[in-house]
């Protein structure tokens, strides 16, 4: 039993829906082997297999081609051994970006069980089939359904053996070649490339038409159509390998099916497409062609289809092997509700739904000098998305925009950065370019001047609701009471160009650009003279402006984005690549301009190419990153204390960048690698640092160490110092640890920052009490050389008294001073005693007095005294213990020569 719920697979995400249509289903279950011939029969009228199993297939049609080829099949198997049957029923198709096709069915088709079959046998199903399946030569017969059919109206196929049965399969490939005709370098690029292309019509004898330039070539099957893609996608590529100067030139080229078209000179005007829009190098075609072609082609949405998901919606393709394996290109972001439109491109915006007079930037307030920011902090995937809302929303209301420029989620902050893309040519910069001295950017708010008294502020402000003539006769007032303000001539500029006289408009901002100050108001001037050119489709005079303003302003880095984007709308693509690499290096937030940029359609699969390639390496690196960055962590808490004001300002910022890396954007992917390298800069700078101060610190430690050594030395009390020299003893033995290990190793550097901080402390804490010891100290030796010469003087007093008072006794009889006599005599023990409280008295005075007076030089000779013999002490002590030394080495000497002299022992006798 063959059960066709054997085929039957899970729906796929709508989301992801590249294409839905409707079509013809076919159920093909056989006996034994299926046989090539249906297979390639099937393929050849436009059949996609979908799946298969084991005696069972399903297959999708588009169209009524299925019958035909059913037709050719019943035929030949009137002839041939073909046991198969095939059902035939309505059917719908759904596609994904992936290439992975599901085929929707009724659910009662699916509830169907046969037995194998042993004859061919075609049936299809009645119910709702479309008109066109009646076909010459085509019958279908009503028939008993065979058991394990689900009910319905099923009828036999019969064909009349006698017609042909050709598919109506058939389609036009148009190429045209980019450039100016007159141009050399096209005429010798396009000369040569064309060489090479007709090496391909010569091989698949292809007939072709060359009108205008324009090379015109039928493709009569599925088979040419798809050999034809695969030869020139493989052109291009060798040809952009080659290094050879000629060997590639840009084309552009389209491919239709026939239907009522006819192979004449004016093919490519009968065809839907704008030649001026078209991307080179891949083949255009319908989304229902691409999904013929098969997965050896990659389809691409273009971005001004206004049709998307259906069949007849335009797509382009390229190799399939040009993707890398498992890698995918990054969707376009630029929403298609603003993109698409009938209208050229906008000057201020660049957007196609709209003309320049009615942009909405327009009405816009000042540039936001933080929406990059904003864009930057939303993941891919919220990116998509809120591009997908901005199409839900605007789609039949365009008048939604309004809101959305206001709104604060992600289609609002989206909608506003596609705005900001061009943001330097709207109406809302001009008085930011007013405002700027030399050579400032718009960024430097430091940099701007004041409004001054001048009505042009009034006129610029009322710009938006001015009648265009009455603006026009104003300006022109004004330019004869100011004709030396260049802002009156660059306000006339933009009023010529909404009104369409672009001549005047060249003409008006080129005076304003002659008389502008230089600087960034002249670099701004000729940038809207580039952006003028540009919008003209003047691309290489619009690069040459661009170039300039680079030479007035170098830091105005959209000039060199506009330089690349011209390139791309010219169609050469090749210029624009390796530009990306540096631009991207210069400011990261150009990758999203490009994602967002509504200007470009033509190149923006190539653009999609190059911009996945330095996604997935800055996605690959932002991830080897935040492993670093995780170690990086780790290190610094191996090298830094906890309580460390640099591990905390280190790891707050390791937060921050892992927090980035979190988000799928280019942006933060660059945040990532260059912050991790910041950080392992700052860590190293920072160990490098410490262990320099770490040296100084120490020598300052040793020094005052030995000033502490040295003060405490002559303590009288020496067992008052235990405390303090165990102190002293344990930092002296600290700063030798420190002295002679490696910093630059991780523990030993914690270790020495740990002790660093320890040592401060107790150094601190003996220099305290070192101030207790000194008052001692000095407050002991104070008191003893006092007490000395307080002794001296006493002695010498009373040795006065005691010769005085008997010499007074004496001689005072004899000089007839008998009073003195009799007062010495009667009280000469109350005399004495006064005397000595006296000298006694005056001696503690003046031994006081000159102690103080002398006590600090005194003080630091009887220490220098002390330490001079403390170092001959010290001197002496290593003498001697040189002497030793030299005595025990000499001893080993004669030892060692007394055992050389030695004669050797003789060996011991046999038998011993």
């Amino acid at each position: 039993m063959i059960l066709l719920k054997d085929l039957q697979t899970g729906g796929q995400n709508q989301d992801d829906t590249l294409l839905e249509a409707s079509g013809y289903g076919l159920w093909i279950n056989w006996t034994d082997s299926l046989n090539p011939v249906l297979e390639q029969t099937l393929l050849d009228y436009g059949g996609i297999r979908i799946m298969s199993a084991v005696n069972q297939a399903l297959w999708f049609f588009f169209s009524v081609d299925c019958f035909l080829a059913l037709a050719k099949l019943e035929v030949w198997a009137k002839y041939n051994s073909l046991p198969t049957r095939i059902q035939v029923f309505e059917a719908g198709l759904r596609s994904s970006y992936a290439g992975r096709n599901t085929i929707i069915l009724a659910p009662e088709l699916w509830l169907q069980g046969v037995e194998p079959p042993v004859k061919f046998d075609v049936y299809v199903r009645g119910e709702n089939l479309p008109q066109d399946h009646t076909l010459a030569g085509i019958n279908l017969i009503p028939s008993a359904p065979v058991e394990g059919f689900c009910p319905g109206d099923w009828r036999e196929l019969q064909a009349d053996q006698r017609l042909p049965y050709k598919s109506s399969l058939g389609w036009f490939a148009v190429l045209k070649p980019l450039g100016n005709p007159v141009d050399k370098g096209f005429q010798l690029g396009w000369r040569d490339f064309y060489a090479r292309l007709d090496d391909i019509l010569r091989r698949n004898k292809l007939r072709f038409i060359m009108e205008e330039y324009f090379l015109m070539v039928p493709l009569e099957s599925l088979r040419q159509f798809k050999q034809w893609c695969r030869d020139y996608l493989n052109l291009v590529k060798r040809s952009k390998a080659d290094e050879k100067e000629g060997s590639y030139w840009p084309c552009v080229m389209g491919i239709t099916e026939k239907k009522k078209l006819h192979f004449n000179n004016d093919l490519p005007r009968s065809v839907n497409l704008d030649w001026n829009q078209l991307m080179p190098d891949f083949p255009y075609i319908s989304l229902r062609d691409g999904i013929l072609l098969g997965n050896e082609f990659q389809i691409h949405e273009v971005r001004f289809a206004n049709e998307a998901h259906t069949p007849d919606a335009w797509c382009n393709i390229s190799l399939a092997d040009e993707e890398e394996a498992g890698a995918r290109l990054l969707p376009g972001l630029s929403p298609q509700s603003l993109i698409y439109g009938t209208n050229g491109y906008c000057f201020y915006c660049g957007q196609r739904s709209h003309v320049s007079q009615a942009c909405p930037s327009r009405d816009l307030e000042a540039r936001d000098p933080d929406i990059w920011k904003a864009v930057a902090s939303l993941d891919l995937s919220a990116m998509k998305e809120g591009a997908d809302e901005i199409n839900r929303i605007l789609r039949g209301n365009p008048e939604e925009l309004a809101g959305l420029l206001k709104a604060e989620n992600s289609p609002g902050v989206l909608t506003r950065a596609i705005f900001a893309v061009n943001g330097t040519v709207q109406l809302r910069s001009v008085s930011t370019f007013w405002k700027l001295r030399g050579r400032a950017l718009p960024t430097d708010k430091t940099e701007q001047m004041a409004e001054d008294n001048n009505p042009i502020w009034g006129l610029l402000r009322s710009f938006n609701n001015r009648d265009p003539a009455a603006l026009e006769k104003e300006l022109q007032n004004m330019q004869v009471r100011f004709p030396h303000d260049y802002r009156v001539f660059s306000l006339h500029g933009f009023a010529a160009m909404e009104r369409g006289d672009l001549l005047k408009a060249e003409e008006y901002w080129r005076q304003a650009h002659l008389l502008a100050l230089p600087g960034s108001a002249q670099a701004w001037h000729m940038f809207l003279l580039g952006r003028l050119a540009e919008y003209q489709g003047q691309y290489s005079e619009a690069v040459n402006k661009y170039r300039q303003v680079l030479e007035l302003a170098p830091s105005m880095l959209e000039a060199e984005y506009r330089i690349l984007i011209c390139h791309v709308k010219s169609g050469f693509v090749d210029r624009a690549i390796p530009m990306l690499a540096p631009l991207l290096a210069k400011e990261h937030n150009f990758f999203n301009w490009l994602l967002l940029d509504p200007e470009l359609e033509r190149g923006f699969t190539s653009m999609l190419y190059a911009l996945s390639a330095h996604w997935r390496e800055a996605e690959n690196q932002a991830q080897e990153e935040r492993k670093m960055l995780n170690n990086l962590s780790s290190e610094l808490h191996n090298w830094f204390m906890e309580d460390s004001e640099f591990l905390r300002q280190e790891s707050r910022k390791i937060a921050q960048i892992l927090e980035f890396s979190e988000i799928r954007n280019f942006v933060p992917f660059q945040l990532v690698i260059a912050g991790r390298a910041k950080v392992e800069r700052d860590f190293q700078t920072k160990i490098m640092t410490e262990i320099k101060n770490s040296k100084s610190v120490f020598a300052e430690y040793m020094d005052r160490l030995a000033r502490i050594r040295d003060e405490s030395a002559w303590f009288p009390f020496p067992k008052l110092l235990l405390e303090f020299n165990r102190s002293y003893n344990l930092s002296a033995a600290n700063m030798n640890w420190i002295t002679h290990n490696n910093l630059r190793v991780a523990p030993i550097f914690k270790k020495a920052q740990e002790l660093i901080q320890q040592e401060k402390d107790r150094i601190a804490a003996m220099e305290k009490r070192l101030n207790v010891l000194r008052l001692v100290r000095d407050g002991t030796l104070f008191f003893l050389i006092m007490s000395k010469k307080f002794m001296w003087m006493e002695l010498a007093g009373l040795a006065l008294i005691f010769l005085v008072f008997p010499l007074t006794v004496y001689y005072g009889g004899k000089v007839g001073l008998s009073w003195v006599h009799d007062v010495f005599v009667r009280q000469q023990w109350y005399l004495q005693k006064a005397a000595i409280i006296v000298i006694s008295v005056l001696s503690i005075i003046v031994a006081t007095s000159w102690t103080i007076l002398r006590f600090e030089t005194m003080r630091e000779k009887l220490l220098s005294k002390a330490k001079r013999q403390a170092e001959v002490k010290t001197r002496e002590q290593i003498r001697m213990l040189e002497q030793q030394r030299k005595k025990i080495q000499e001893r080993r000497q004669v030892a060692a020569r007394r055992r050389k002299a030695q004669p050797a022992s003789a060996p011991p006798p046999p038998g011993n």
